[in-house]
This record gives structure tokens, sequence and C-alpha cells, in this order.
């Protein structure tokens, strides 16, 4: 299963849009502190999400 998720930060309020195959390490890693670019924005709550059994972002916008 793929989903499309969006999360949001509750440090500056900026979304940030991504697709993986596992929507409870999509949460972890940002709230983690383990990637960089979130690291300093954390904490982040997921807004929304969508499933599907087919990758729906093209190649340029994905996001692991």
């Amino acid at each position: 299963m793929f989903y499309v998720s969006v999360i949001k930060s509750k440090t500056d309020k900026e979304f940030y849009i991504g697709s993986t195959n596992d929507l409870k390490r999509r949460m972890k890693e940002p709230n983690s502190g383990l990637v960089f670019s979130t690291k300093f924005r954390r904490p982040f709550a997921l807004v929304y999400y969508e499933a599907s059994k087919e990758n729906m972002m093209p190649d340029t916008e994905r996001k692991t």
C-alpha cells in the first residue's frame, strides 16, 4: 500500500507533502529529529493521508 500524506509543523505551521509505503515511519522520522530539513520544525501532526495500491506522486515530486 502507498500513501500520500500531508504533515504540518506545530512550530512554524508549514505543510509538508510526501509519499511513503509506511505511514507510521513517515510520522516517526521527522518527529524524532533524524531528518535534518525538519529537525528544528518539530513536532509534526498528520493532517491528511490517502491510500492507494499504486504510488500516486510523479517521480519528480516523490519524497521518502
